[in-house]
């Protein structure tokens, strides 16, 4: 009996059921059930009164909850000291981060942690922010970068990296004193509405009844930004974007009232005290407060 197998338990009964535990485990609900009952296969108990639908602890399966959670508790301390026990991070983190942040913040995360801990590898990977959070919560990643959820996970941890506002960005020849009409008649370049960002942009636009002619759709930061240089269109974007070329960068207007995004650091919330966890997020905090645009 592995303590994933406990732990899965414990959400059923925090969360009520099989599938609300799967939702917040990133798991299916066939896997809950199949690690239900190899548990009960392995305590030669019934844990649950199958006659209900859905199924519900019985007396065995609250038992085992108030017993497991001591267990867990002491499994994860341990785990924590034995991290802690060591001042020099080393061995490897397997990190998401998003295209946004890949691109402004993370090449110097990188630097950073390599100087202050040369022994500590980080392994990383670019994605959307549900695809990342899905693989933290399997335990696939060890951490990721992303935008806030609208709906906290209870099996995550979040720490906030910072708040960030969106601005439109648009050549000189395409701005226009009513930033309103610049969005109804410029050509407009959206950002993916796979990605955090751009669902946040998009859900913006609705709540302010603004119909964008757009003309185009990438997931690229630096693509939209290169449109943007030529003056292709206008889109709107985190003010921490940076054009590739600084020759002539394009205008950054602030909306009224302004769009933000928060970006955060998720982790399981078992690790999420990790030193390796915890020294990732304060680099990523540290440079985040240094990128001024």
């Amino acid at each position: 009996m592995g303590i994933r197998h406990l732990k899965t338990l414990v959400m059923i009964a925090d969360r009520g059921g099989f599938s609300a535990a799967a939702e917040q485990l990133f798991i299916t609900q066939s896997a809950v059930s199949l690690q239900m009952k190899a548990l009960e296969e392995e305590w030669r108990i019934t844990l649950f009164d199958r006659t209900t639908r859905p199924p519900v602890l019985n007396q065995h399966g609250w038992t085992l909850v108030h017993r497991a959670r001591a267990l867990i508790d002491q499994y994860d301390a341990l785990r924590a000291s034995v991290h802690a026990a060591s001042p020099e991070l080393v061995g490897s983190l397997r990190v998401g981060v998003v295209p946004s942040a890949a691109t402004s913040l993370l090449p110097r995360v990188l630097l950073q942690l390599r100087g202050v801990h040369p022994g500590l590898v980080i392994r990383a990977e670019s994605g959307l922010s549900a695809e990342l959070m899905f693989k933290v919560g399997q335990g696939r990643l060890d951490a990721a970068v992303v935008t806030g959820p609208d709906r906290p996970n209870i099996g995550l941890a979040t720490e906030l990296i910072r708040e960030e506002e969106l601005k439109l960005f648009a050549h000189d020849d395409l701005v226009l004193p009513d930033i309103r009409e610049m969005l109804a008649t410029r050509p407009f370049i959206r950002f993916s509405g796979a990605m955090g960002v751009g669902q946040i942009v998009e859900e913006a636009l609705r709540a302010r009844s603004i119909k964008v002619n757009a003309i185009l759709e990438l997931d690229s930061i630096e693509a939209i930004l290169g449109m943007v240089h030529l003056g292709l269109g206008i889109a709107i974007l985190p003010e921490h974007s940076r054009a590739s070329r600084q020759d002539h960068p394009p205008s950054e207007l602030s909306l009224e009232p302004p769009i933000r995004r928060n970006l955060v650091l998720v982790a399981r919330r078992e690790y999420a005290e990790w030193p390796a966890i915890s020294s990732l997020l304060e680099t990523f905090r540290a440079v985040a407060l240094d990128d001024r645009p």
